[in-house]
């Protein structure tokens, strides 16, 4: 009789613990990953007014399939994505699409930014990785050949 209340005790503790470290787990995880998400997204800049860019390549399906999904989706609410310098390093910036929706412009047309922000235009810089930003550069010429597709 004491074995099998000391086996009916340890199996409620054990019970307990594992319900407890399975309610706390899944909420640390949870709210590790929305932590996460909110970081990364808040690290797509909407480039202010003030700042000065130049020139962009619009980039195509090849280039913007290398970025990770979490860049992506740092962007959604943008029509398109150019490619430019911003002194000796390449960045990405999505264009917000209010000129126009970019459905029009093929990959590989360089579009004056500097103009395009003047007329209201807006741009966020999307953050990328020197890998993702090495992917993209790779991929543009077969964004600018489609035959070789």
């Amino acid at each position: 009789m004491g074995g099998e209340a000391v086996a009916l005790g340890s199996r409620v503790v054990g019970t307990a613990t594992s319900a407890t470290t399975l309610t706390v787990g899944t909420s640390a995880s949870v709210v590790a990953g929305v932590g996460l998400g909110v970081y990364e997204l808040s690290k797509a800049v909407v480039v202010p007014v003030t700042f000065e860019v130049t020139s962009g390549v619009v980039l195509g399906y090849s280039s913007v399939s290398q970025l990770a999904a979490h860049s992506i989706l740092a962007v959604s609410d943008v029509s398109y994505m150019v490619l430019s310098m911003e002194g000796p390093n390449w960045v990405l910036y999505g264009v917000k699409g209010l000129l126009g929706s970019g459905e029009d412009l093929v990959p590989g047309t360089v579009l004056d930014l500097e103009a395009m922000q003047q007329q209201g235009e807006e741009f966020k810089r999307l953050p990328v990785s020197a890998t993702e930003m090495d992917g993209v550069i790779e991929q543009m010429p077969q964004d600018l050949n489609p035959v070789a597709m």
